[in-house]
């Protein structure tokens, strides 16, 4: 649950019931020419998972990366390529990726429109230790 109060200077006030923030009330950052905004998280309150919706202009390529957690990635539009591993595969809207934890992972949007897409993975203070 969130601290009660403003929310990370949305002027959304937190409390303790369900909270409404809207995304143009949230700042958003330039990675590769692909436009990330957090949308939940630790500093919006939810300290179980992160999500970013990430806009992926025609010919565009999402910075690679690689993660600890596994991670769930919505299309709500456009179509594209993900290098999983090296391995290519292609997709189109609407449909899910799921992305293994600790894979190298990399969107290329092979469309004529912008990709739209959430990003979800499981905040790293929260996940279970392994099983011994």
């Amino acid at each position: 649950m969130a601290p009660l109060g403003d929310v990370r200077g949305t002027g959304a006030r937190h409390t303790g019931r369900m909270l409404v923030i809207s995304h143009a009330c949230l700042p958003s950052s330039h990675h590769d020419g692909c436009i990330c905004q957090t949308v939940a998280g630790p500093a919006l309150g939810v300290s179980s998972i992160d999500a970013r919706v990430w806009t992926v202009p025609a010919s565009a390529t999402m910075p690679a990366s690689v993660d600890a957690r596994p991670r769930v990635v919505l299309v709500l539009a456009g179509s594209g390529k993900q290098r999983l591993a090296g391995a290519p595969q292609s997709f189109h809207a609407p449909c899910t990726l799921i992305v293994p934890a600790l894979a190298e992972h990399e969107v290329v949007n092979t469309g004529a429109l912008p990709l739209h897409l959430v990003v979800i993975a499981a905040h790293a203070d929260t996940e279970e230790a392994p099983a011994a």
